[in-house]
């Protein structure tokens, strides 16, 4: 989270005329990871049906206020270096070669973080990388479904997006409510199983793994499913007894 704090990655809420975007990087996750995508459409009705409930949330990368931030702190520890320089040119102490070597280490760091920042303005000043929906729920907010465009894998922009949605849709809620962060595969102990990145990204955040009943069915009017199985029973065996009467 930090790493996307300092590269410029910024979360805002996306409304309904711009779910363009997230269909397009659920879509470009769906077929690097070989799962069926929705459509823009079907993201559209999903945010009439649920309205304020539901959170579409989209990561940028803020490229240009990154290149500027970047460049006014390069030329503030370069002159901060040139500074300490004449210092020790006019009174050389082990003190003044530490803090020189120092600012000498963070300037060459800083030079290639420059250089990833100018790269990135290429593509576009604002840059989306990751999207995510929210929901929340009367006891719960959950964490539905999520993309990100691989080529900003090191920008973090999930973590971010993850972060941004527990602090103000539990945290800092009115109303309290635990954050689920949906499905996993089970899976804990082979490092080579296809949702190994998944679980270890949800651990990330120190959550707990439950395991639930699985599907069932609860009849809301006994009768009518007695019904409707009585139906389902009796018409096989009519196909049978045709058969065997030869019509």
């Amino acid at each position: 989270m930090n790493r996307a704090k300092t590269s410029g990655v910024q979360i805002r809420e996306l409304t309904a005329d711009d779910l363009g975007m997230f269909a397009s990087i659920e879509q470009k996750t769906a077929r690097r990871r070989g799962f069926t995508a929705r459509d823009e459409n079907y993201y559209r009705r999903f945010k009439e049906t649920f309205g304020s409930r539901a959170h579409f949330m989209l990561a940028e990368i803020h490229a240009g206020e990154l290149l500027t931030r970047l460049t006014a702190e390069y030329d503030k520890l370069a002159e901060r270096l040139d500074l300490l320089r004449t210092q020790y040119e006019n009174h050389p102490t082990s003190r003044i070669k530490r803090q020189e070597d120092d600012i000498t280490r963070n300037l060459t760091a800083m030079e290639h973080r420059l250089n990833e920042a100018r790269a990135l303005t290429t593509h576009g000043s604002v840059i989306p990388a990751a999207c995510a929906l929210f929901v929340e729920h009367r006891r719960e907010t959950v964490y539905l479904t999520a993309g990100a465009l691989p080529e900003y894998r090191a920008y973090q922009a999930p973590a971010l997006l993850v972060h941004e949605g527990m602090l103000r849709l539990c945290v800092n809620s009115t109303q309290p409510r635990r954050f689920n962060m949906y499905g996993i595969t089970g899976v804990f102990n082979d490092p080579d199983d296809e949702g190994r990145g998944v679980l270890e990204f949800k651990q990330g955040f120190n959550g707990h793994a439950e395991e639930l009943v699985g599907a069932f069915i609860l009849p809301t009017s006994t009768i009518r499913y007695k019904l409707v199985e009585a139906v389902h029973a009796i018409k096989p065996l009519k196909k049978a007894g045709q058969t065997e009467d030869g019509r």
